[in-house]
């Protein structure tokens, strides 16, 4: 039996995690400024992020269709499909259609929703690895990895608020200030929403509070990894990492982000996930 995890391509990933196999990715898709963009591995991301600075209106993202899951689905005998959060897009919905099909055809598939984005996806389709390395059954693997999802915190902080306010999440005269004055938020995920938790001046200031607010959250370290994607802000990825070495997680992975988080997160952003 040929088992294959397949994670929308809000997941970002580096060589060490492709490397490892068993990990595909299916596409969602962006509009910017007159221009089309398929977030695979043929994505122009300098482009899509001239496209993002150059438009007036915030870039609409389309969820994977069915169809690319039954594609790929052929590839496997046992599916688990891992979504960003069905409160954010409509990918999960439709993973759960292609499911329906590709049990139709004889097929084990179960699907989960990360309730995350970007890193968090990342981290929950690399649990479903691990638990399959472990040489778990497939309940097992369900409860283990339904168990992270419930437990995982995912984090993130924007430099650049444009996408926010063009899309009208904040009022551009408030986007313009915030700029003005540095403003920097400190995000968290929230059952599978987006909610604030707190405002810095600069972002040295918000990396080290986002830093504090992870080495004081009372979780179990010892068997969580720390996924830390970033928007052309590999600095800031690695200054994430090596404020955090001492935790005694096991392993600190870097990702560059794709084209759906580049969107929403834009450049200078990062996204944490464990």
């Amino acid at each position: 039996m040929k088992t294959l995890i397949i994670a929308d391509s809000s997941a970002d990933m580096n060589n060490k995690i492709r490397e490892a196999g068993s990990i595909v990715s299916v596409p969602l898709s962006i509009d910017v400024n007159g221009n089309h963009y398929v977030d695979d591995e043929s994505i122009d991301l300098v482009a899509l992020r001239a496209d993002i600075r150059a438009s007036e209106e915030a870039a609409k993202t389309a969820g994977v269709p069915p169809r690319f899951f039954i594609d790929r689905g052929q590839e496997g005998d046992r599916i688990f499909i891992v979504t960003l959060s069905s409160k954010l897009s409509g990918t999960h919905s439709n993973a759960l259609l292609a499911a329906e099909e590709l049990r139709q055809e004889g097929k084990e598939v179960h699907v989960f929703d990360s309730l995350s984005a970007a890193s968090g996806v990342t981290a929950v389709a690399c649990k479903i690895r691990e638990c399959l390395d472990r040489g778990m059954v497939s309940d097992e693997i369900v409860k283990t990895v339904q168990a992270h999802i419930e437990g995982q915190r995912t984090w993130f902080v924007l430099d650049d608020l444009s996408t926010v306010t063009k899309s009208g999440r904040m009022p551009r005269m408030a986007g313009r200030l915030a700029k003005g004055l540095s403003i920097k938020l400190i995000c968290r995920g929230d059952q599978g929403k987006i909610a604030v938790d707190s405002i810095k001046r600069g972002m040295k200031s918000a990396l080290e509070g986002l830093c504090q607010k992870i080495e004081n959250d009372p979780v179990d370290w010892s068997d969580r990894t720390l996924y830390v994607s970033h928007v052309e802000a590999e600095e800031r990825a690695l200054f994430i990492k090596d404020r955090l070495k001492n935790l005694p997680v096991k392993d600190i992975q870097i990702l560059p982000a794709n084209g759906l988080v580049t969107v929403y997160a834009n450049e200078g952003g990062v996204v944490l996930a464990y």
